[in-house]
């Protein structure tokens, strides 16, 4: 099993033209990147994954790897 199950694992969301998107980050580093129809579909999917982990959701530490380009 693996050692993020039970880990804290920081998550955020944004919108685009394109998808929705999540990004998620244990203190490894990033551990997921999850592209979607909505922010929600997206969460229920890492909860899937991740169902032992303690779930932050945590926009401003997660902003710079959203962080749009122009």
């Amino acid at each position: 099993m693996s050692k993020l199950s039970t880990a804290v694992i920081e998550f955020a969301t944004t919108e685009t033209a394109f998808a929705a998107i999540l990004i998620a980050r244990s203190k490894q580093g990033v551990c997921t990147l999850l592209l979607g129809d909505t922010a929600t579909e997206l969460y229920a999917d890492l909860q899937q994954r991740q169902p032992k982990a303690q779930l932050l959701e945590n926009h401003q530490a997660l902003a710079p790897y959203l962080k749009k380009s122009n």
